[in-house]
């Protein structure tokens, strides 16, 4: 995939995911609230308790689905997660 490169899925909302990419994606949006940046492929797996590598597909996945921002790391939410009272309410009032 190239850099600068959309997400297939902005026009609508997002596709469901499964159990392991919403883990994957809670993580992800923790890190997000707290720092105000996207998190690495290292500080997933170790969250996963997972190899290194292991947090790619995920990661990959959840963009196709129109969760992140990007396919690369560091891994950020997408603008419209970001938006969203889900995120807002579930993310943001958690210390």
């Amino acid at each position: 995939m190239q850099t600068g490169q959309t997400s297939p899925q902005t026009d609508h909302p997002p596709i469901p995911l499964t159990g392991r990419q919403e883990q994957v994606l809670t993580e992800i949006s923790r890190y997000y609230s707290k720092f105000g940046k996207g998190c690495s492929l290292g500080y997933l797996a170790v969250r996963l308790k997972i190899t290194r590598h292991g947090p790619r597909c995920h990661l990959d996945a959840l963009w196709k689905k129109g969760w992140l921002a990007s396919p690369h790391t560091p891994a950020e939410p997408s603008p419209s997660w970001l938006s969203s009272s889900t995120y807002r309410v579930g993310f943001l009032t958690r210390s």
